[in-house]
């Protein structure tokens, strides 16, 4: 089902306004000029240790997004995998809950969209898990109680389990609506089932979201004492909650939200507010320019789609 195009404008221009009124909450506590300020102060020399982590993420996101399609028997090139990464990730950063990286099934050949977008909730369901993951062991480290730790893997296990119940539910909700006919439906259910029920799978694509987020919280420990120097390290165990911000469906890519999280959270770890907002911002840029290439030249006119 197509949106209309009056409805996506009304949708775009309420996300700009949300987006304005947080950033003007926001601004009355921190000058986004002067965070801006210490933003670009960062020396050259020292950004380009966090843009190697930048490409190691995106690297590590792409090749579990790969395993998962090629676990799943949808057939995709190295190319159109790539292509088909960057493009839903930058999709996802104007959309409530980034609904929007979807269209990486768009650069999936046509036959197995369908599974491909069910994967995705599936991609997202191991995001979340990860950050679950460190989040927990963090706190736990922090608060000297070793127990918490296994709280994390707990919660691995009650969210694995919701996002395979969310899948199915997709699957249903597919037929329902006369997308796809029931032997298309029931080919999805059968190649969702060879990752729920794969051990080996589920740990594999687990690792990988494990890295990839470890990346992201090396790049804050970067950041950090670039900006914010002799803070507390406590700080990156918030590092989790700053990441999930993003996902707020008010603002473009949470922005403003995530500042406003991570100006709440840093300073008790003694993270200048400025510096606080300064390190959200950073991350944000750093680690939005490699998808947005690969999204841009995924646009671009070619001969042949995914194979």
């Amino acid at each position: 089902m197509r949106t209309s195009i009056p409805h996506s404008f009304s949708r775009l221009l309420l996300k700009v306004c949300v987006t304005f009124m947080v950033g003007s909450l926001l601004a009355r506590k921190v000058s986004f000029g002067e965070a801006i300020s210490v933003f670009s102060s960062i020396p050259l020399s020292a950004v380009a240790p966090i843009l190697l982590l930048s490409c190691l993420w995106f690297i590590a996101r792409v090749a579990r997004w790969g395993y998962l399609l090629r676990s799943c028997a949808v057939p995709a090139s190295r190319t159109a995998t790539v292509f088909s990464f960057g493009r839903g990730l930058i999709m996802g950063i104007a959309t409530p809950l980034q609904l929007g990286e979807l269209a990486r099934a768009t650069c999936i050949r046509e036959g197995y969209r369908g599974a491909a977008s069910i994967l995705v909730i599936v991609d997202k369901v191991f995001d979340l898990a990860a950050l679950g993951i460190l989040a927990s062991i963090g706190i736990g480290i922090h608060a000297s109680r070793p127990l918490l730790g296994m709280l994390g893997a707990v919660l691995v296990g009650i969210l694995l389990g919701f996002g395979a119940r969310l899948a199915m539910m997709s699957t249903h909700l597919l037929a329902r609506v006369g997308w796809f006919s029931e032997e298309r439906i029931r080919d999805v259910r059968v190649r969702l089932l060879s990752v729920v029920e794969n051990r080996g799978v589920s740990s594999l694509l687990l690792l990988l979201s494990l890295l990839a987020y470890l990346v992201v919280v090396a790049q804050y420990y970067l950041i950090l004492g670039l900006l914010a120097p002799g803070y507390d390290k406590g700080a990156l165990i918030v590092c989790p909650a700053i990441i999930l911000a993003r996902a707020m469906p008010f603002t473009f890519s949470g922005l403003g939200v995530r500042e406003s999280v991570a100006l709440a959270l840093f300073p008790k770890f003694g993270v200048p507010g400025t510096a606080a907002v300064a390190v959200s911002l950073a991350m944000f840029v750093i680690n939005a320019w490699i998808p947005l290439i690969f999204s841009i030249i995924s646009l671009l006119p070619r001969r042949e789609q995914a194979k």
